[in-house]
């Protein structure tokens, strides 16, 4: 992923829990990537998971729906991702 990355990471952890959704659902669609900004679910179901460890109930939801459709190691890879994010700081 590029550009703008660090940022917007640092908002997701930092802000509301409607921010660390907006990423993940942003990062899992992929509707519409911008400036550098590929699909990637494995990274959505790691902002996913950190939204709905921090009781979003979006997160949780997206979690769920992206459970249905990843394949075993990808969301292995997704909660490991998760367990491994340690917040930026300046």
């Amino acid at each position: 992923m590029g550009g703008r990355t660090g940022s917007i990471e640092m908002d997701a952890v930092a802000g509301s829990g409607r921010r660390r959704t907006a990423r993940a659902v942003f990062v899992g669609r992929g509707l519409r990537p911008r400036q550098g900004v590929e699909k990637d679910e494995v990274e959505a179901y790691k902002w996913a998971q950190l939204s709905a460890q921090n009781g979003d109930l979006s997160g949780s939801d997206l979690r769920s729906r992206l459970e249905r459709r990843l394949k075993k190691k990808q969301i292995e890879e997704g909660k490991k991702r998760a367990s491994e994010f340690r917040p930026k700081t300046e």
